[in-house]
């Protein structure tokens, strides 16, 4: 099944995965910041959000897919004919005491969404604003590293993940819907191709405990090369995943962004806005 190298790696991974351990440890501790340096490791990416403002050498605050005069994902209108539940706004990124901070408020405003083929979809009230962030460059295996503390409020999605041009593949480092569940973040992953019948686009996804995730930071990491992705939540391993990983194999971006997504009792008209998820630092690293 596995080619040598890869089955080293599998092995490697078997050994050191202690899921219970990762769950005893991560509970009730506000984790420290990591040391930049990691064994084995090198640094190759690293914001640590001092100063007062965004470093827009290394990110940009808005999705590359982005229609100026429609800042919002356009599925929800162009596949269901459905308002869209938020849209992006540079003004919700702002640097706070050494923290990126992502605020997420109710504040309702009407767009003209024509696409980029010229069609007119009309107008469109939506009703959240919210921010969005990823980097410049794009990055293929390696080890990516979040500090981050959650929005203290339902109906909020919170995610720090990789997403490639064309789109899938997608690796969730993780996703939390703060309504749906308080104590758990979910990690996925997605290869194939949208609609496409032969390689149809598929995911899988992983459910881990979290605790104090609105009150303390913690540390939530990613270990992905050819032949595995690991997660991490603390520095401890929850979760290997091996199954069509091969088919993860290009260059992607990093994005931390919030959103309202409306569904399984996630619903933002039960948030608290303004909102903030707040980020200590992101981190990249290669072998």
């Amino acid at each position: 099944i596995f080619g040598p190298n890869c089955a080293v790696k599998v092995l490697n991974g078997i050994l050191k995965r202690n899921l219970k351990t990762s769950i005893d440890l991560g509970f009730g501790v506000d984790t420290p910041p990591n040391p930049i340096i990691k064994q084995g490791w090198i640094n190759i990416f690293n914001d640590d959000f001092n100063g007062s403002n965004l470093d827009l050498t290394k990110w940009k605050t808005n999705p590359h897919w982005l229609i100026p005069t429609a800042p919002f994902h356009p599925g929800n209108i162009k596949n269901n004919n459905e308002a869209p539940t938020h849209y992006y706004d540079a003004s919700c990124i702002s640097v706070v005491n050494d923290k990126l901070v992502i605020t997420t408020d109710y504040t309702p405003q009407t767009f003209h969404f024509v696409d980029w083929d010229g069609q007119d979809y009309g107008h469109w009230d939506v009703s959240y604003k919210t921010g969005w962030i990823q980097t410049l460059d794009r990055y293929k295996y390696g080890y990516f590293e979040i500090r981050s503390k959650m929005p203290k409020s339902k109906g909020q999605w919170p995610a720090f993940w990789l997403a490639g041009d064309p789109w899938p593949p997608e690796i969730d480092i993780y996703e939390i819907y703060t309504s749906k569940f308080d104590n758990r973040f979910e990690s996925n992953y997605h290869w194939g191709i949208e609609g496409d019948e032969d390689f149809p686009h598929e995911s899988d996804v992983g459910r881990h405990y979290i605790n104090n995730s609105t009150e303390e930071f913690h540390i939530y990491g990613c270990e992905w090369n050819e032949c595995f992705i690991k997660w991490y939540y603390d520095n401890l391993l929850v979760r290997v995943a091996y199954k069509n990983v091969d088919l993860i194999n290009i260059d992607m971006e990093v994005i931390v962004s919030s959103a309202i997504h409306d569904f399984e009792n996630n619903l933002g008209s039960d948030g608290t806005y303004p909102n903030n998820y707040e980020v200590d630092y992101v981190r990249i690293y290669e072998r």
